[in-house]
């Protein structure tokens, strides 16, 4: 089964192809807090879910789950890009308390209001998306499923950007070290799709240290 990892829906106010978005996750809708948010908390992003949420990442895992389970496919392959045309720069979202809580904790800096360490960030944000990939893959396992990641890129340190080439369908920062994932065994392969050019970097700072394509579970 393939999702977007990053791709629960936006609101009709985020557009794309120069259309209305059409369709959003009822938990972005039920959960507005969930959704990364800018540092003046005036702007939401379409796409993602904030996986600093304990509950955000419990719903993910429950919903995702009983779609493989219920229609016993082997596991399922994230794809990591957005379709919309919410994020206008690369650090624009990703400001969530539960962040600058814990960024102030480790750092003694204020994100929304100080100057700041956009890796030490970003790296944060990705200790979120491992563990929920951790949740997933215990809850996963259990039945003998896998997890798969594609990225759209096949180069050392290469972007989670945005579809195609327009490098306008962003996510946010994220940093994540595929390797240690897999070493972890929470993910069964890395899938890096190559040939195709990002004109735009983000700050979901993927450290891939696998270069050759591979593809499937």
């Amino acid at each position: 089964m393939a999702y977007g990892l990053f791709d629960n829906g936006s609101g009709p106010d985020v557009g794309f192809g120069g259309f209305p978005y059409a369709a959003e996750d009822k938990i972005r809708i039920k959960h507005p807090e969930w959704i990364p948010v800018n540092k003046y908390g005036t702007w939401r992003q379409g796409g993602p879910i904030e996986f600093c949420y304990p509950g955000a990442r419990k719903a993910m895992v429950d919903y995702l789950s009983r779609y493989v389970m219920d229609r016993d496919f082997d596991g399922i392959a994230f794809l990591t890009y957005v379709e919309n045309y919410s994020q206008r720069y690369e650090d624009e979202f990703g400001y969530n308390q539960p962040i600058v809580d814990e960024f102030r904790k480790r750092y003694g800096v204020d994100i929304r209001h100080e100057a700041f360490d956009k890796q030490a960030w970003a790296k944060l944000r990705g200790e979120y998306l491992t563990q929920f990939m951790r949740e997933l893959h215990a809850a996963l396992a259990k039945k003998g499923k896998k997890i798969a990641v594609s990225s759209m890129a096949a180069i050392h340190i290469c972007p989670v950007s945005g579809m195609w080439t327009t490098g306008c369908e962003r996510s946010a920062g994220y940093g994540w070290i595929w390797k240690r994932g897999r070493k972890k065994g929470l993910l069964m392969k890395s899938i890096f799709i190559p040939g195709i050019q990002i004109q735009h970097s983000s700050r979901w700072l993927i450290y891939a240290k696998e270069r050759r394509p591979s593809f499937g579970f």
